[in-house]
C-alpha cells in the first residue's frame, strides 16, 4: 500500500499546476569562470547534465515561463520575444558575480508546433562577463560564461516518428 501511496504522490506532484503540458526534458550546462588569486590567474570549469519534467506556461505579457525539475536539479526562465532571459539552473561551477552586462546575455527558443503549446522544443541561453578594469575591481573575476540547453517532448503529444524526433531535437 506505501508503494502505491508514492506512486500517486510522485504522479500528483510532476503534474502540471495550471493545465500547462508537462514535457520530459534533457539539458545541459556548462560554466566556466577565471578568477585572480594571489596574482595568478585560476580557471575551473564544469559540466551539469540532468532529466526531468518541464511546464511551459503562457503569462499574460506573452512571456513563456520554462520550470523543469528532476533529480539533477531544477531551474526557470522567461522566454519573449527577443529570446530566453532570466534563467537560473544547475551550474557545476559558481558564476554570475559581477552581473553579465546586457550584450552578454543570447539564447534562442525553436518550437516545433504551436510556440505556445509546443510538440518539442530546444532553449539554449548563454550569459557571461569580462573585467575591463583590474580584476580587484570585479570581485577578483576576469571573466566567467554559464551556457544552457534543454530539448524537452511533450508527454502527452502523439509521439513523433524516431526520424522527427530525431531532427527536432538533433539527436
Amino acid at each position: 500500500m506505501a508503494g502505491w501511496l508514492g506512486v500517486v504522490l510522485a504522479l500528483g506532484l510532476a503534474s502540471p499546476a495550471h493545465g500547462e503540458p508537462l514535457y520530459a526534458v534533457e539539458w545541459r550546462s556548462f560554466s566556466r569562470a577565471v578568477r585572480e588569486k594571489g596574482g595568478d590567474l585560476a580557471t575551473e570549469a564544469g559540466e551539469q547534465r540532468g532529466r526531468g519534467t518541464a511546464t511551459l506556461a503562457a503569462l499574460p505579457s506573452g512571456t513563456l515561463r520554462l520550470e523543469f525539475r528532476g533529480e539533477d536539479g531544477s531551474g526557470s526562465g522567461l522566454i519573449g520575444p527577443g529570446g530566453p532571459r532570466d534563467f537560473t539552473f544547475p551550474t557545476a561551477v559558481a558564476v554570475g558575480v559581477p552581473p553579465p552586462p546586457a550584450h552578454l546575455i543570447s539564447g534562442t527558443f525553436e518550437a516545433r508546433g504551436d510556440p505556445a503549446q509546443p510538440d518539442t522544443f530546444r532553449v539554449y541561453y548563454i550569459e557571461g562577463f569580462i573585467c575591463h578594469t583590474a580584476p580587484d575591481r570585479c570581485s577578483h573575476v576576469v571573466a566567467w560564461e554559464r551556457q544552457f540547453t534543454a530539448t524537452a517532448v511533450r508527454i502527452d503529444a502523439q509521439e513523433p516518428n524516431d526520424a522527427e524526433a530525431s531532427a527536432t531535437l538533433g539527436r
